[in-house]
C-alpha cells in the first residue's frame, strides 16, 4: 500500500531514497512505469530476498592461451567463494568493480579555453589518475541441487599480465545480490547472448 517516486538521476537511470522500515525481508514490491506518451507498463510483484555475506574473495596467477599459438598469458583470475548455509537463497549475482591507479604519459603541456594555450612549463601534477570501472561480465551463482548450498572457486573477473592496471595499484570491490528465479533466468540469456564466437552455428539472440 506505499507509493514510492523514483526521480531519474542519470540519463535512463531512476533513483527514489526509501526507509529501511519498508525494506524488510519478504515484503511485496512492483514497478510501475509511466511513459512519456502516458502508457503504463507494470512489473509482477517480487519479494525482497536474505542475502548471505560474502563468504572470501581471492585471486590466483594462472594462464590463458594468447592468439598466438603456443603462447600463454599470465593472468590474474578473482574467485569468489559463496556460502549461504542456514539460508533457502540459492540464486546470487556478484557485481564486481574494480579501481586502479595509473599515469598518463605525458605532462599537461597544452589546454583548451576556447582556444589552444600552451603552458610555461610542463605540468607534472595531474600524471597520476585513479579510475573505477564496473566490469561488463554477469556473474551469476547457482547451487540448485548441491547437497550444500555452498559454491567454492566460483571465476569471476581476470587481467591479463599485459595490462597497465596491475603496474601500480589494483583493488576489486564485489557486491553479492540474492536473486529471484525470475531475474536469475533473465540474467542467464543475457550473458548467452553476451557470450558468442560469431560464428554461422551460433545460437540466436534469446528474447
Amino acid at each position: 500500500g506505499n507509493i514510492f517516486q523514483f526521480l531519474e538521476s542519470n540519463s535512463g537511470e531512476y533513483s527514489a531514497f526509501i526507509e529501511q522500515q519498508y525494506l524488510n525481508i519478504g515484503s511485496s514490491f512492483k514497478v510501475d512505469i509511466i511513459t512519456p506518451e502516458g502508457d503504463l507498463i507494470s512489473s509482477e510483484y517480487g519479494s525482497l530476498l536474505s542475502c548471505p555475506v560474502i563468504d572470501s574473495l581471492y585471486y590466483k596467477i594462472e594462464t590463458e592461451t594468447s592468439s598466438e599459438p603456443d603462447i600463454d598469458i599470465p593472468v590474474v583470475q578473482f574467485y569468489v567463494n559463496y556460502n549461504g548455509q542456514n539460508t533457502n537463497t540459492n540464486l546470487i549475482k556478484i557485481d564486481v568493480e574494480e579501481t586502479y591507479e595509473y599515469h598518463a604519459e605525458y605532462p599537461l603541456k597544452w589546454y583548451w579555453n576556447g582556444r589552444v594555450n600552451e603552458l610555461s612549463e610542463a605540468d607534472y601534477s595531474k600524471q597520476i589518475c585513479w579510475k573505477t570501472d564496473k566490469s561488463p561480465g554477469i556473474f551469476i551463482i547457482s547451487t540448485k541441487g548441491f547437497e550444500e548450498n555452498v559454491y567454492k572457486g566460483f571465476p569471476i573477473h581476470f587481467i591479463p599480465n599485459t595490462s597497465n592496471r596491475l603496474i601500480y595499484g589494483y583493488s576489486l570491490l564485489i557486491k553479492q545480490r540474492s536473486l529471484s528465479e525470475e531475474a536469475y533466468t533473465f540474467y542467464d540469456k543475457i550473458s548467452s547472448n553476451i557470450i558468442s564466437d560469431a560464428g554461422l552455428y551460433d545460437t540466436q539472440p534469446q528474447q
